[in-house]
């Protein structure tokens, strides 16, 4: 998970822990209340989801289990068990808390919608040069990601990590570019292996040709069915975003599809940002693959906005 991303689930579920309150109920001394404990749950099963807190938190709910009784939205707990309560919820915050204030130190910014795209782990800085130049024309090039009010620009590199992350400035309410990019990235998907497999039998043809006399017109039936394939690619997108204006176009298209399914061969991700709305996030194949937000995380976020209108 980015950096950035653990960052903003922090931000979000924090508010939730804070709002829990303590206090001894004034007519039972047998019995300690803690307020609004059902907000706090949720942030506390956000938090779990990130690595690092899921040790704590884990012993809370075990430090818990037999112990709490939920009523209302609240919890009762014995006087006895408060202090190691505070103690656990103690723990938890201050490490959120840590870890955010170190993300704010480095001035990691503000994530709008964009797309953030994880690369494997490279053995050469020429290898992952060629990964940044072959993302660079999917991007610049390839005419369904072009569009005169919405740009795709680079925003930064996570910090200790393979993930490089890309801002849609001007986005049109339409979001034009990071539809037209989840459209692509399923047809890439879809037809993957059957340009990586004709791409691997073309070669295989070639090599063996200098060893044996075969017709060109064997090499052509295979060069002839990956054409086909990129062809039907091409054909599927205009029947879906638009019809492109000429060969340039189409030839800018075919090697954006082949470029990002070599890419994709090779381990690359694409996703959209934290921010980006969920009815964009799903359309990106690999958020199905991936649970990078969970589900209550997501109704946070929208509530957040929601209250910003």
């Amino acid at each position: 998970m980015r950096l950035y991303n653990v960052f903003y689930i922090c931000k979000s579920a924090l508010p939730g822990i804070k709002e829990m309150s303590i206090s001894e109920l004034s007519n039972d001394n047998n019995v300690v209340l803690v307020r609004n404990w059902k907000n706090c749950k949720t942030s506390l099963d956000i938090l779990k989801s990130i690595e690092c807190f899921d040790e704590k938190i884990t012993a809370l709910y075990k430090f818990l289990d037999w112990r709490a009784t939920a009523y209302d939205g609240d919890m009762r707990l014995p006087p006895a068990d408060r202090r190691m309560f505070e103690k656990y919820i103690f723990e938890v915050t201050y490490a959120v808390e840590t870890l955010i204030n170190l993300c704010d130190s480095m001035e990691m910014g503000k994530a709008d919608s964009g797309i953030d795209v994880k690369i494997p782990k490279c053995n050469s800085l020429k290898e992952y040069m060629n990964y940044l130049k072959d993302i660079d024309f999917i991007f610049t090039q390839c005419p369904y990601l072009l569009h005169e009010k919405e740009e795709v620009r680079f925003n930064n590199v996570d910090v200790g990590s393979q993930w490089l992350t890309f801002a849609v400035v001007g986005i049109t309410g339409s979001f034009y570019i990071l539809n037209n990019l989840a459209r692509i990235i399923q047809e890439v998907i879809a037809f993957k292996s059957n340009i990586l497999i004709c791409k691997q039998q073309e070669e295989f043809l070639k090599e063996y040709q200098q060893k044996h006399e075969i017709m060109d017109e064997t090499i052509a039936v295979f060069k002839k069915m990956k054409q086909d394939v990129m062809d039907k690619c091409v054909s599927d997108l205009e029947n879906d975003i638009g019809e492109l204006k000429d060969g340039e176009e189409r030839d800018k298209v075919k090697k954006a599809i082949e470029d990002l399914a070599v890419l994709i061969d090779k381990g690359v991700e694409i996703y959209s940002s934290i921010e980006t709305p969920k009815e964009i996030k799903v359309l990106f194949p690999f958020e199905k693959d991936t649970a990078i937000l969970p589900d209550n995380l997501l109704k946070m976020i929208e509530d957040k906005g929601n209250s910003n209108e």
